[in-house]
């Protein structure tokens, strides 16, 4: 059958400077094989009103899952729907990585370690090239990060990740001395998640009418291709993070939420709160900050963990003034994630309109006529837009269409409507206030 996409086709691009309907405050949940009973087949997806009707499916086993279940129904006001689907563990591998030197380490060369974002203690040169790399691969297998550095007594350090699926970084730099090699730390192996772009388009295939995602699985590798997904396919992710450290990632849709290692059950759960929170209310009407959570636990940190997480685009939960509350709300990238949330839910809006109007029409004519009731529907949806906040007022939506006479004769022929754009202007939001006062005695 047709794909909507080929009758009416919409794009909403975010300009820095300024699905289907029931999808948008929804939210997917995805869990390992550990789970679920058997009875719950990898990739089926089954949908949930309320934790009442988890707790009544028993193919749905005590854990991670069910507790982030718990968690978005509890949310004040909460996502209406949430989605379940399994994917199995078992595929994850472990990085392994070579760092490799560019020339013999030399009297008085002191080399800066930093694995994961961490700086090592300092290694000094001790004895010879051979000695010296030994400190240095001791040193790195002593980071927590690798289970194994094992230097090949020349210039090679190889190195294997402690947890599969994770990627780790690896940076050495030399000083002093007579000279300085260089040293690069390239993966020679790639990390390989439980969760792949291929699992979660068997997923989709099943059921698609989800926005909103999260998993129990929060290795690297997985996450990063959520993220990607997620991007590819304009889904919105929220993903757990435990440790302060740079994903690498690159997408304003998905967002990392940090939260303390230790903590276990519904209190580690802040992502899906999240999740739930704000995908509940009209795109356009929210933002992810400052927002108060029901059963996931705050987390402080340090000023300079804070500045860690202001660089490495991570989301925190933490008690401010005495009030629980999220911030900042951006996504992987740095863009706030309620404005291309916005972007996403108005491009499906506008081209369900559009479709609407089609479908209930005898006939839109290729004419002046016809073409003005296309730009009437597409203005009226920027109008609900300015009504949801998503969009702002002054300066005015501008629709721009071709006259009739203006379309060339094959598009015509071609029953085919180009050349209409407009121009809107979001209405951001106030995240931070600067005041400054004087008082004169």
């Amino acid at each position: 059958m047709p794909e909507i996409n080929e009758i009416v086709d919409v794009t909403v691009a975010v300009q820095t400077s300024a699905l289907s309907r029931q999808g948008f405050n929804s939210l997917m949940i995805i869990g390992s094989d550990s789970d679920f009973d058997a009875g719950f087949t990898e990739y089926e997806v089954r949908s949930y009103v309320s934790y009442a009707g988890v707790v009544a499916d028993t193919d749905i086993l005590a854990g991670d899952l069910k507790d982030k279940l718990l968690v978005a129904f509890a949310q004040i006001p909460a996502v209406p729907r949430v989605y379940v689907s399994r994917v199995d563990a078992g595929s994850a591998t472990a990085q392994v990585g070579d760092l490799v030197f560019s020339a013999a380490l030399v009297t008085g060369n002191n080399i800066s370690l930093t694995v994961d974002g961490t700086a090592l203690t300092f290694i000094p040169f001790n004895t010879d090239n051979a000695t010296t790399l030994t400190d240095i691969a001791t040193a790195i297998q002593a980071s927590g990060s690798v289970v194994t550095a094992v230097s090949d007594g020349t210039d090679t350090i190889t190195i294997t990740n402690a947890e599969a699926g994770n990627i780790i970084s690896v940076t050495a730099i030399v000083t002093d001395g007579a000279s300085q090699a260089t040293a690069l730390y390239t993966a020679t192996t790639p990390a390989v998640g439980d969760v792949t772009s291929s699992d979660l388009d068997a997923i989709a295939a099943n059921d698609n009418a989800w926005f909103g995602h999260s998993m129990v699985y929060e290795d690297d590798s997985s996450q990063l291709a959520a993220i990607a997904w997620c991007a590819a396919n304009k889904k919105s992710g929220f993903y757990l993070r435990t440790e302060i450290r740079d994903l690498g990632a690159a997408s304003n849709l998905s967002s990392l939420w940090i939260t303390d290692s230790t903590y276990t059950g519904t209190a580690r759960h802040l992502e899906v709160a999240v999740a739930s929170r704000i995908l509940s209310l009209t795109p356009g009407s929210y933002t992810a900050a400052y927002k108060s959570l029901e059963l996931a636990s705050t987390t402080q940190w340090t000023t300079t963990e804070e500045t860690l997480l202001r660089d490495y685009n991570l989301n925190q939960y933490s008690v401010t003034a005495g009030v629980n509350i999220t911030f900042n709300g951006v996504g992987t990238n740095g863009g706030y994630i309620d404005l291309y949330i916005g972007a996403v839910y108005l491009e499906a809006r506008m081209q369900e309109d559009v479709f609407a109007l089609m479908t209930s029409q005898n006939k839109i004519p290729i004419n002046n006529n016809g073409i003005n009731q296309v730009a009437n529907t597409i203005n009226a949806r920027l109008q609900q837009s300015i009504i949801d906040e998503y969009l702002l007022n002054d300066p005015q939506p501008v629709v721009n269409v071709p006259l009739a006479s203006a379309l060339s004769a094959i598009d015509k022929s071609n029953r085919l409507l180009t050349g209409i754009s407009f121009v809107a202007y979001a209405s951001n939001a106030i995240q931070t206030i600067q005041i400054n006062g004087t008082v004169v005695a």
